[in-house]
């Protein structure tokens, strides 16, 4: 991952998850899950404790 939050992903890697797909990388300390999603900001929905809406 770049400065700016840019992701490089190997071909084969993203013909395996179908990149047509927008994906999800979940980070926490140092666990690090990339996954497909529909819709990304429906799956963050009540993630977070704060009123403030990623839509």
């Amino acid at each position: 991952m770049d400065e700016w939050g840019r992701l490089t992903i190997l071909k084969e890697s993203r013909e395996k998850i179908e990149t047509g797909k927008l994906l999800m990388l979940e980070v926490c300390k140092d666990w690090r899950e990339l996954r497909p999603v529909s819709d990304p900001n429906a799956d963050l929905e009540g993630t977070f404790p704060s009123g403030l809406s990623f839509r």
